[in-house]
């Protein structure tokens, strides 16, 4: 009989390539039509956000020096999709945007705002440090829009003082996304939102 801990092992494998198998050819075509960077990378490590989670397979673009990387993880209860990018955050602004916003960020005392946009303060519960910056981001529309039209179970979330000033903003999916178009519109949110701090000076 094989041992429980051998057993264990064998079983989280298989799981991890089906997990693997179930999202890795939606992946390399979203690569191959926005021109990005195919990654193959597997193993347990301390990530970013939960510790001890199981990370495969990335695509990564290159946009104004800072790379945006997509990734999945999963852990024995849950699977997430993850995007994020490494900014300079000059103005050390902290928010979080979602239906809930429970996650485990790291806070710079921020509380319940509006950002002025109707459609971005009916949909999701918005937490920031300062309004009025917050405000000037979203006064594109089309960060907006596209923040919309992913729905529900996301966060848009900074964490701060990750690598001395180098914050992370990244996109949580409460899921392993394997839909091309979605993940498409994800990585155009997250060009309108460098390219728009770049523009009001908060990167």
């Amino acid at each position: 009989m094989m041992p429980q801990q051998e057993f264990t092992r064998t079983r989280g494998r298989i799981i991890m390539a089906f997990f693997e198998k179930s999202y890795r050819e939606a992946w390399e075509q979203l690569a191959r039509e926005i021109n990005a960077a195919y990654v193959r990378r597997k193993g347990v490590f301390g990530s970013l956000f939960f510790s001890g989670e199981e990370y495969n397979d990335s695509v990564e673009l290159n946009h104004k020096n800072l790379k945006i990387i997509i990734s999945a993880s999963r852990n024995s209860h849950s699977a997430y999709t993850w995007i994020r990018a490494h900014l300079d955050n000059k103005t050390n602004l902290d928010f979080a945007i979602g239906k809930s916003i429970s996650y485990h960020f790291p806070r710079r005392g921020m509380n319940m705002i509006t950002t002025g946009d109707v459609d971005l303060d009916k949909n999701f519960r918005i937490k920031g440090n300062n309004e009025l910056i917050m405000q000037r981001l979203f006064a594109n529309k089309n960060i907006s829009n596209l923040l919309c039209s992913l729905g529900p179970g996301i966060v848009l979330a900074t964490q701060y003082k990750l690598i001395k000033s180098i914050d992370v903003l990244a996109l949580c999916f409460n899921r392993t996304i394997k839909d091309v178009e979605r993940l498409k519109v994800s990585f155009a949110l997250f060009v309108e939102l460098i390219d728009t701090m770049e523009q009001i000076d908060l990167i």
